[in-house]
């Protein structure tokens, strides 16, 4: 029936004078005009470039020369050490190992609070999960390493993102949000490369590692770029999970948004700092110093046995010389009309006594 009733209405072209059919263009053009903008995005670029700029500056002029500045103090250290080169020669040489393995050291100064309780809870919830690769998502050469992956890989992801947008609109018949899509394609390309943005899922990575009845609903890195503030892989991660602490208790949601993503020169920042706090020399104590920390440590007790074992045998040997004195003179007195075997004798004894004193 709707057939035969499309077949047998007339359909007529308008008028060639009528004014309906460019009215309805300037109205469509106007509305186009007006929701099309492709200016915003290149102004949030440049903001969020500028704020990343003075981010790492503002980092960066806090301890400018970090290494330099440390050497420089070290220095002084050995000179305050002379002439003890076997032990200025030790310090030097455990300082390049210090120094080479500080970018690969666990370094929480990466991490902001939430991740830092998350890098503490992790052990607990997903101990299958490697220590070690959990402690080098924390270090500035993981932060390096994405950092110089993020501003190759995040613009190719932007423009991906934008095509999938871009073809979505035109499915649902949102002319005006693909045609937005399509034309702000270099901003958020470029956005990306300098700002970063783009995620990389990687649930499917950790989810094994997290035993039931804890459960990770999703895990996702943000991909930095050249200007991003960042220095660990981990700071990056933005997780959400249920965490089931005891059988009694309902589970917990975890929920930790992705912090600052890692970029080269955030990441090179935070290994100078890294670096000049490993190889920080402490100068030995003087040899005073030594001993009277050695009897600290030994505690009052023991100077307190010292004192009474050094004054408390005095007097009595004093009076007990004394006394002997006296009865050796007594017994010379008592016996100087006894025979020569009786004075002998009381000797003796005389002398027994003053041993036994």
């Amino acid at each position: 029936m709707s057939a035969g009733a499309i077949a047998l209405t007339p359909v007529q072209p308008l008028p060639p004078g009528s004014d309906l059919a460019p009215a309805l263009r300037s109205a469509v053009i106007v509305d186009l005009a007006a929701a099309i903008d492709p200016f915003t995005p290149w102004v949030d670029t440049i903001q969020a470039a500028s704020a990343n700029i003075s981010g790492l500056v503002n980092t960066w002029a806090e301890q400018p020369l970090p290494i330099v500045e440390q050497v420089g103090t070290n220095v002084g250290t050995y000179l305050s050490e002379l002439p003890a080169i076997g032990t200025i020669i030790g310090q030097v040489i455990a300082n390049v190992g210090n120094a080479v393995g500080a970018p690969f050291a666990v370094d929480l100064n990466t991490l902001d609070p939430a991740h830092t309780g998350v890098y503490n809870l992790l052990p607990q919830v997903a101990p299958d999960l490697p220590q070690g690769l959990l402690d080098f998502l924390t270090t500035s050469v993981s932060g390096l390493l994405i950092g110089l992956i993020g501003p190759v890989l995040s613009p190719v992801l932007a423009l991906g993102s934008s095509i999938r947008s871009a073809v979505v609109a035109l499915q649902t018949s949102d002319w005006v949000g693909a045609v937005n899509e399509l034309i702000n394609i270099p901003a958020a390309m470029v956005n990306a490369f300098l700002n970063g943005g783009p995620t990389i899922d990687v649930t499917a990575l950790l989810a094994s590692s997290v035993p039931p009845p804890s459960v990770l609903n999703s895990a996702t890195i943000t991909l930095g770029g050249l200007l991003s503030q960042g220095a660990s892989i981990f700071n990056a991660v933005a997780l959400d999970a249920s965490v089931k602490v005891s059988p009694l208790l309902p589970a917990i949601p975890v929920v930790v948004p992705a912090g600052p993503s890692a970029g080269v020169f955030g990441s090179l920042i935070a290994m100078t700092n890294a670096i000049a706090g490993a190889i920080a020399v402490t100068p030995p104590a003087p040899a005073g110093s030594r001993a009277r920390s050695a009897a600290a440590e030994a505690g009052p007790d023991a100077a307190s046995a010292r004192a009474v074992e050094a004054a408390a045998p005095r007097a009595p040997h004093r009076v007990s010389r004394s006394s002997a004195v006296g009865s050796n003179a007594a017994a010379d007195h008592a016996g100087a009309k006894r025979p020569a075997a009786a004075r002998s004798a009381a000797r003796a004894a005389a002398s027994r006594a003053t041993a036994a004193s």
